[in-house]
């Protein structure tokens, strides 16, 4: 019959329970955080400010073994956006837990963080640097 399974073949499942690396780090608006579970389990992902607050609860729910994906939306629990910054992210499950860091960047307060520090830069050296193109008001 050709296409039947065979009791020799392998089924790739992960040995291990694994929190991967979150991509794209650092990210601006969204992120995915991949896991692997080795069995069917209760799992919590939950994202935590660096003080170790927690922000996000992302997943809280019963989930079959396998490899698993969530995105992360820059949100708090309350659906509002959180600033740029480093956050952590940590999954449990069982005996198991792993926490890892993210980088969350944001344009516009990239670009306020480049103007004061421009502005601190300027008012110190203000005979050297007049006129820089880099430095242009904020709108």
């Amino acid at each position: 019959m050709g296409d039947q399974l065979n009791t020799d073949d392998k089924i790739s499942i992960s040995s291990r329970y694994l929190l991967h690396d979150n991509y794209p780090n650092p990210f601006n608006p969204t992120t995915t955080l991949r896991y692997d579970l080795i069995e069917d389990s209760f799992v919590n992902i939950t994202i935590y400010d660096m003080l170790g607050n927690v922000v996000n609860n992302l997943v809280h729910a019963d989930q079959s073994c396998g490899y698993k994906t969530v995105q992360w939306n820059a949100t708090n629990n309350t659906g509002k956006e959180v600033s740029a910054g480093v956050y952590l992210y940590k999954i449990q499950t069982g005996d198991y837990s792993q926490t890892k860091k993210m980088i969350l960047l944001k344009w516009l307060e990239l670009k306020r963080s480049i103007k004061i520090n421009l502005l601190f830069f300027i008012g110190k050296n203000s005979t050297s640097i007049k006129n820089w193109s880099i430095y242009k008001p904020l709108k």
